[in-house]
């Protein structure tokens, strides 16, 4: 099973969201990709990895910026 990355806004890696799931990536014509995902939010990934404006990198090595949490 792959996880998601997660880094911080300077791509310093900070760890794997092993919790995360639900993970759907969508393309919109002429626009960038954008992925979601699900965490608990009584998880650690959720309180200590997810990181505004941070970076999470998918299974095939795309980068995607964190932009909300919610």
């Amino acid at each position: 099973m792959s996880y998601l990355q997660s880094y911080d806004k300077n791509m310093v890696s900070i760890g794997a969201l092993v919790k995360a799931y639900d993970v759907a990536r969508k393309r919109r014509i002429n626009s960038d990709y954008e992925i979601q995902f699900l965490v608990p939010m009584a998880s650690e990934d959720y309180r200590e990895k997810i990181i505004l404006k941070g970076h999470t990198k998918n299974e095939r090595g795309q980068y995607y910026v964190i932009n909300s949490r919610s």
